[in-house]
């Protein structure tokens, strides 16, 4: 018997296609440093409300944009947008933190909105045109989608936000509880 879903019956043999061969990825929507970003939806292992009574700060500066930690989480907290050198706004009630989950531990970075996750076909995605690859949001922003005609977003990988040796550093006070 096919397996189905909710618009028409998908054979075994299509979805296992389907699964290799995609035809779009999901992706969050959000703002950050007044500047709209999409990150791919399997990036982000939890998404929660930036609560500032939860953030455990240090006085250390581990490296710029770090906040402290979120304190029921023990995760380090970064500001993206100081991090992609973009103006951070005042963070308000709208204000979400994305946590990252690594190899070796997990990452929160804040973000003015998270907006919603969408559904973004490859077509409508491009690699970066060579004028933006040598800007500092690169390597972290790795492409352009096309959300509308009149929108493009830059699509942005948070893990390349910090380089080896700054990951290393907050790996080191992570575990150091600094």
């Amino acid at each position: 018997m096919p397996v189905t879903n909710s618009i028409h019956p998908v054979a075994p043999t299509e979805r296992a296609y389907r699964q290799a061969n995609p035809t779009s990825m999901e992706v969050l929507v959000v703002q950050t440093g007044g500047l709209w970003l999409a990150i791919r939806a399997v990036r982000v292992g939890r998404l929660r409300r930036y609560n500032p009574s939860d953030l455990v700060t240090s006085e250390t500066t581990i490296i710029p944009g770090f906040l402290g930690f979120i304190g029921s989480l023990q995760v380090p907290l970064l500001s993206l947008a100081t991090l992609l050198n973009l103006e951070s706004a005042p963070l308000g009630s709208e204000a979400q933190v994305l946590i990252i989950d690594r190899p070796d531990f997990s990452v929160g970075f804040v973000v003015e909105v998270a907006q919603e996750i969408e559904r973004a076909e490859l077509p409508t995605l491009r690699l970066l045109p060579p004028l933006i690859e040598r800007m500092s949001l690169k390597p972290a922003v790795w492409g352009l989608w096309q959300r509308t005609p009149d929108i493009i977003i830059p699509l942005l990988e948070p893990l390349n936000v910090l380089n080896e040796a700054e990951w290393q550093l907050l790996t080191e006070t992570q575990n150091f509880g600094i």
